[in-house]
């Protein structure tokens, strides 16, 4: 782990010009209640090329990254964004990156807990992958979904993480961003792109997973009010 007392977490939050300055406000306060629990979560706003204008906020709370690249889905933002983590690995020291929707409210005490229990098995492999885990069944059984009741990377096996909320320690990812399988396979289906990653790159990496709903909840109205206080006794709406 990046440090012997505090799990340390970087947060890319995938935004649009949809997402309002006072949504971004409520995530900022909300996300330093992970400091109550020996956690540091830094959030990231991450965005692609837009009309809207981001410079004042940039100025102020300089946690907004807009870069020149096309704002639809799978387009390769995903990539971007892991890329950039991997760059920031140098002046935050986290022990794991995630890709957040804005749409996904988080329980910050429950996963630093998570974790930091990964971390601390690192003596078999430091290299985890978090989030909802996807086979062919709830990916939708489609033509580029894994096969059906497959639990991991054995064999002809493979999964990937939910969008709204998913992540990989900091070895993981620096591992992945250094093959060049990784760089030529960024665009198409995201998420699932990334699961393609780890199977061609890291089929070894540790699977650590919890459903919609328990440590974060995806595709929620709560999202839009996110009140201090025990997150989860709101979260009745979760996608899963």
């Amino acid at each position: 782990m990046a440090s012997a007392t505090v799990t340390r977490l970087l947060v890319g939050v995938m935004i649009t010009s949809n997402v309002t300055p006072q949504h971004r406000a409520r995530m900022r306060t909300v996300t330093t209640q992970a400091l109550e629990c020996g956690c540091d979560a830094k959030l990231l706003f991450f965005a692609g090329a837009s009309n809207f204008d981001f410079a004042s906020e940039i100025a102020e709370h300089k946690d907004i990254v807009q870069l020149d690249f096309p704002e639809k889905m799978n387009e390769g933002k995903t990539y971007r964004w892991f890329a950039l983590a991997n760059m920031l690995r140098s002046s935050f020291l986290f022990d794991a990156a995630f890709k957040m929707d804005a749409d996904t409210s988080v329980d910050w005490c429950s996963l630093c807990r998570m974790v930091a229990d990964a971390g601390a098995a690192a003596a078999a492999s430091p290299d985890f992958y978090v989030g909802r885990l996807n086979e062919g069944e709830r990916c939708g059984e489609m033509p580029n979904c894994p096969p059906d009741r497959c639990v991991d990377y054995s064999g002809r096996c493979w999964v990937y993480m939910s969008g709204g909320f998913y992540g990989m320690s900091a070895s993981a990812l620096g591992k992945l961003m250094v093959h060049p399988y990784t760089r030529l396979n960024s665009i198409g289906h995201e998420d699932i792109q990334v699961g393609r990653w780890f199977k061609r790159v890291l089929p070894d990496v540790r699977l650590v997973y919890a459903d919609n709903g328990v440590v974060w909840c995806h595709n929620s109205a709560f999202h839009k009010s996110y009140p201090t206080g025990n997150v989860r006794q709101r979260w009745v709406d979760c996608s899963k």
